[in-house]
């Protein structure tokens, strides 16, 4: 079984904390996040970027050689706004949906899902203000 693969990065200078979901159990993906290791089996990461880890370089592996469509959400990246150096949740989110867009898993697309996002506890409107780059792609967290 081959393993594709395409890359991402999200960008943030203040705290962050971030949950990287596969979502498809019948075509699972699986990450490798810096510098860590090729792990099929890592289906979910979770981790922090911010003013002293400002970069998160995602790998995102599929056996999948097939692209998806925004429908058909492999991975599902939230991030969080914490205080710093606590690591409390400040109860603002945001919650993106990536999907493959060329086959043999050349390149990712992302959206926004304002419904699961919290702005303040609240579900239904980001509290996270992000841009979102599919030429490049990454995500850029203000």
């Amino acid at each position: 079984m081959s393993a594709y693969s395409a890359s991402f990065q999200f960008i943030a200078k203040t705290g962050y904390a971030y949950t990287l979901s596969s979502c498809d159990p019948l075509n699972p993906v699986s990450f490798m996040v810096g510098n860590q290791s090729y792990d099929a089996t890592r289906q979910r990461v979770e981790g922090f970027v911010g003013p002293t880890h400002p970069l998160a370089y995602v790998n995102v592996f599929t056996s999948n050689p097939n692209p998806t469509k925004p429908n058909q959400n492999p991975l599902r990246l939230e991030i969080s706004n914490i205080v710093s150096p606590t690591g409390k949740s400040m109860g603002n989110s945001a919650v993106f949906y990536g999907y493959f867009v060329g086959p043999n898993g050349s390149g990712l697309g992302f959206y926004l899902n304002a419904a699961e996002s919290r702005s303040y506890y609240n579900p239904g409107t980001a509290g996270v203000y992000s841009v979102i780059n599919n030429d490049f792609p990454a995500i850029l967290l203000f």
